[in-house]
C-alpha cells in the first residue's frame, strides 16, 4: 500500500511570483524566519500549521486569494518527494 506523496512547490512559486524567501519570512505568523527559510530550500518539511500561514502570508503579498494546491502537489509513483 503506497501513501500520499506530496511534493512542495513554495520556492516554485515564489520565484513565479517574484517574491523572494526573505519576504515571506517577514510575512509570516507564528513561523520562525529559519523555518520559513528552510521549508522554501527543502530541507525542512512543514507542519500544516505552518503550510497554512505560509498560505496566508501569499495571499498578503500577492494581494489575490492562494490556493494550497498552488505551492503543494500530489505526486504520484515518487519515494523522495516532500511530506509535510
Amino acid at each position: 500500500m503506497t501513501g500520499i506523496v506530496l511534493r512542495l512547490k513554495l520556492k516554485d512559486f515564489l520565484e513565479a511570483h517574484d517574491l523572494s524567501a526573505y519576504q515571506l519570512a517577514q510575512e509570516v505568523s507564528g513561523v520562525g524566519a529559519q523555518t520559513v527559510y528552510s521549508i522554501v530550500r527543502g530541507d525542512r518539511k512543514p507542519s500544516w500549521e505552518s503550510l497554512d500561514s505560509i498560505v496566508s502570508a501569499l495571499c498578503r503579498l500577492t494581494k489575490r486569494p492562494v490556493r494550497i494546491q498552488e505551492i503543494v502537489e500530489h505526486v504520484e509513483g515518487e519515494n523522495n518527494a516532500d511530506q509535510p
